[in-house]
């Protein structure tokens, strides 16, 4: 049949060269829409549900969120893993489901189900961004010679954020620092008892102080009027003259007991960049599936449009991280393989054949099968990346065009004289491929075979090495097809007339030497034997020695360095302490520039403590580092030693989209995650020092830390019911004042143009600062008298969870 297959494309060669050409003409097409990757998403189909309950510590994220959540999603079909962390006023609980599920129906039947959930009033649970943990796409920072991190933030929220998820692709624009602007309503206790006003008053009241009605319609004449009723709060003053009590016909305005003023709401994260150290961030995550170098491409023209038109002047966007140069820089590790893959062919070829026409012929064969690998990638809607296009081999590709081509040249160059025509020339080169068309397709075929295996891997094997195994046998299949047809034809024009060919030294000098060699082998049979098997051995032992790697080396030209300081530090005194670590790493010469990220953004959507520190350092090109530093392991080694100073610090290094992989599959993001399993909370962390002991002599360990571990100083208000009771104070009262007092809470929205700010209730910083100022708080009652608060309760210092993790 493959004969008959040779046949054909000899005497339809016209067909067989346009045949070449759409393909390559659909490849190239193929290759310029590809969705091409730097590196393959490994990760499973996940939901991220994100809960945000501000004030309350981890122990009670846990009790009153995340189980609630974890109850009601059990059973969610293609559900495989739950995995959840607890923070102080943040639940993460992500969702892993299995193989083939899609991520829609996923997030569909996420939504359905946490519905059900039984949690405290007013809190709302929110569903990441359909991204990946390699979706991070660009970051950059707002700029600005006039404005304040406040009006920077605010910028970032209502004009640039909004605008960047109108790009196509872009999953979610996450904002990073800065400050969130915040109406403040600052409460009196003093003002309020002698007004007899609790606080659960005023929440109550601005709650309900702050909305629009309609009345309907009512006709007039020929006119329709909307009665519409507009109760929104118009401007701080507005705020203040709400009445929350009357007294005897005259109202007890908000002013009388508060005060109303602009201000932000807490910090939960600071960046820093450069000389900046209050910078605000945008990371732009692309929506799962999503082609990187188009989405980028309508993500520069969005910032270009914005930098133009609606930004003040003086405010700017500087990008920092643009995922274009990994892309172009996997394009061009790509384009170099193929020219120097297909360079070195062409001249391996003419050495040993002396015939640049037959170097040329096989030579072709090589762009023909990547475009048709591309094609084949792009029917399948999969993409492409450094590692599959990398694993392309030149040399097992044109090796059935070798064989067909070398055997043509042999038959040619034997013909006789009368045979130099058309038709001589295509009877030769049937004949010849005759001879040798059957061993070369089945080697072909045993080749791609070897890889059948491969597309057996599920998960996360799968995802990183299928597009490997199916852009391989793409181009391997399309070597094969143009090797019996093209090749062939291609011969019969190049071969037309007799021309002699003299034999390569170089294979003369070969011959010489492997044909006594073969006799030897010969002779003594089973020396040979014997010495494949010890080599067989000998290979199988150091494989047992060599070490193992999760993730394949990828240098993205930038490295995230996680630092993690102690549990209990404050958020402002590791911001004190940040600017001596990027100094210190602003000082190496490797380094082009860097973004320091301090505690979690807002939102919630990157679960860390205020003790974690996070640094993206950029690199320099490789070209441009000094001899000294010759790789990256070697900059590693030094940036190691240069922290080392700082005693107690913990620093894990990584790359951007390593680090956001290792992080997504094990839940942390070491290279080696070793979890310990507990309902006993000190016992795990006994176990876990424990465990980092034995663990700290192991050859080959550099970054060893207990991840998210420690307990935190926490202010213990215990109450005492008898005297709640002596003092007419209910359980609620005292929890809705402690809570809306210390921690603050939400009671409505002022609107500024279509910008909405909230409107929080809690009382000045001067009162909640230290265990002091909060043990002599003061209670308000109905019956006008200021109850101190270790009267009906007692204060101390305790310690709790820094976080609780929990999975399945």
């Amino acid at each position: 049949m493959i004969e008959r297959f040779v046949v054909w494309a000899l005497q339809h060669r016209v067909t067989v060269i346009v045949f070449a050409l759409v393909v390559a003409a659909l490849g190239l097409n193929a290759f310029a829409n590809l969705t091409i990757e730097a590196f393959p998403d490994p990760t499973d189909t996940q939901v991220n549900v994100i809960v945000l309950n501000p004030g309350q510590p981890a122990e009670e994220m846990e009790r009153q969120i995340s189980i609630p959540i974890e109850r009601v999603v059990n059973g969610t079909p293609g559900l495989a893993r739950v995995r959840s962390i607890n923070l102080f006023g943040l639940s993460f609980v992500t969702l892993t489901f299995r193989d083939g599920v899609d991520p829609i129906f996923a997030r569909a039947q996420t939504l359905e189900r946490i519905r059900l959930a039984d949690l405290p009033d007013g809190v709302k649970p929110e569903l990441g961004s359909m991204s990946t943990p390699i979706g991070e796409v660009y970051r950059y920072t707002l700029t600005s010679e006039t404005r304040d991190p406040l009006a920077l933030r605010t910028l970032q929220d209502w004009v640039v954020a909004p605008r960047l998820l109108k790009a196509e692709g872009v999953a979610d624009v996450v904002s990073y620092g800065g400050l969130v602007r915040e109406i403040q309503v600052r409460p009196d206790p003093v003002a309020m008892a002698a007004k007899r006003l609790t606080m659960k008053d005023l929440e109550t009241v601005l709650r309900g102080a702050s909305e629009n009605a309609s009345g309907g319609v009512v006709e007039r004449g020929t006119e329709q009027l909307v009665i519409r009723s507009e109760g929104l709060f118009q401007d701080i003053p507005d705020i203040g003259a709400v009445a929350v009590a009357t007294r005897s016909g005259t109202p007890i305005l908000l002013s009388d007991v508060a005060s109303v003023q602009d201000g932000w709401a807490p910090r939960q994260g600071i960046v820093g960049r450069a000389d900046d150290p209050d910078a605000v961030e945008g990371i732009v995550l692309m929506r799962r599936g999503e082609n990187p170098s188009k989405v980028l491409e309508a993500v520069r023209a969005r910032i270009d449009e914005i930098n133009d038109h609606y930004l003040p002047k003086g405010t700017h966007i500087w990008t920092f991280y643009d995922r274009t140069e990994l892309v172009s820089a996997t394009l061009e590790t790509v384009g170099h393989n193929l020219l120097e893959g297909a360079i070195l062919v062409t001249v391996v070829l003419f050495v040993f054949l002396l015939d640049l026409r037959a170097a040329l012929i096989v030579a072709v064969v090589i762009p023909l099968s990547l475009l048709s690998a591309f094609l084949y990638l792009s029917m399948r809607g999969m993409s492409a990346n450094l590692i599959s296009m990398g694993a392309v081999d030149f040399g097992i590709i044109v090796d059935g065009a070798v064989v067909i081509i070398e055997a043509i040249v042999h038959k040619m160059a034997h013909r006789e004289e009368g045979e130099q025509t058309v038709e001589g020339a295509i009877a030769r080169v049937q004949e010849a491929v005759h001879d040798v068309v059957s061993p070369t397709v089945f080697a072909l075929l045993i080749i791609i075979a070897a890889y059948l295996p491969i597309f057996l891997l599920q998960r996360v094997e799968g995802r990183i090495f299928g597009p490997l195994a199916h852009t391989v046998v793409a181009a391997l299949i399309g070597s094969l097809v143009f090797s019996v047809t093209l090749v062939p034809v291609l011969a019969t024009f190049a071969y037309r007339r007799r021309r002699p060919n003299g034999e390569s030294p170089l294979l003369a000098l070969a011959t010489r030497i492997y044909l006594p060699t073969l006799k030897m082998a010969l002779r003594r049979p089973v020396l040979v034997i014997a010495g494949a098997i010890l080599s067989l051995v000998a290979a199988a032992a150091i494989l047992a020695t060599r070490g193992s790697e999760f993730l394949p080396e990828l240098n993205e030209g930038a490295l995230y360095l996680t630092f993690s300081l102690p549990s209990n530090i404050s958020l402002t005194e590791s911001r004190r302490l940040t600017p001596t670590l990027m100094a210190i790493i602003d000082e190496f010469p490797e380094v082009e520039s860097r973004v320091s990220q301090l505690g979690r953004p807002e939102d919630g959507t990157d679960p860390t403590l205020s003790n974690n520190l996070e640094a993206f350092v950029k690199l320099k090109p490789a070209t441009e580092w000094p001899k000294e530093t010759p790789t990256l392991g070697a900059l590693i080694e030094k940036m190691d030693r240069a922290l080392s100073v700082i005693p107690g610090l913990e620093v894990n290094f990584s790359q951007p989209i390593r680090d956001n992989v290792n992080e997504n599959i094990s839940g942390q993001f070491g290279q080696i995650a070793l979890k310990i399993y507990s309902s006993d909370l000190p016992q795990l962390q006994r176990v876990a020092e424990a465990t980092k002991a034995a663990l700290a002599d192991v050859r080959g360990i550099a970054d060893l830390g207990i991840v998210k571990s420690g307990k935190v100083p926490q202010i213990m208000v215990k109450p005492d019911r008898k005297e709640l009771g002596r003092f007419g104070i209910s359980m609620d009262e005292l929890q809705s004042f402690l809570s809306t007092a210390l921690g603050g809470r939400g009671v409505g929205e002022l609107w500024d143009g279509d910008r909405s700010f909230d409107v929080a209730l809690r009382l000045p910083e001067v009162s909640r600062d230290t265990i002091e100022e909060i043990s002599h708080l003061r209670i308000p009652t109905q019956d006008g008298a200021l109850v101190p608060l270790p009267s009906v309760a007692t204060v101390h210092v305790d310690y709790g969870r820094a976080s609780v993790n929990r999975e399945n």
